[in-house]
């Protein structure tokens, strides 16, 4: 039994609760949790469909441009402001349809201070 849990480590996403404190809403947090568990690579690709459905908005938002104005793009952006993350991403196409997203993303470098004498 003990070998087990010690694999609970590897098993699920981890992440730091002060790093997602000040974000105010459900997609903003489902998205940085999607994202850290690629956290070893810095990067995910996601389909569409995939997306919706962890957001649990399979029927809502039907357009994408919809989806990516009130639920991609306020996310990111809340995410770049109030967590230790930058996040870019791009979508990926398939003719002219967005089939997923790409995205991108590293820790904000943390500022260092220099104190005066």
């Amino acid at each position: 039994m003990l070998v087990y849990i010690s694999q609970l480590k590897r098993r699920f996403t981890s992440y730091r609760l002060s790093d997602v404190a000040q974000l105010n809403t459900s997609y903003a947090i489902r998205l940085y949790e999607l994202l850290m568990q690629f956290n070893s690579t810095k990067e995910r690709h996601i389909s569409l469909p995939k997306l919706r459905e962890f957001f649990q908005l399979q029927d809502k938002y039907p357009l994408f441009r919809d989806f990516n104005k009130r639920v991609i793009k306020p996310s990111v952006k809340e995410i770049n402001n109030s967590s230790n993350l930058d996040v870019l991403y791009s979508t990926i196409k398939e003719g002219r349809n967005v089939i997923g997203l790409h995205f991108d993303f590293q820790e904000k470098k943390q500022q260092q201070f220099s104190f005066a004498t």
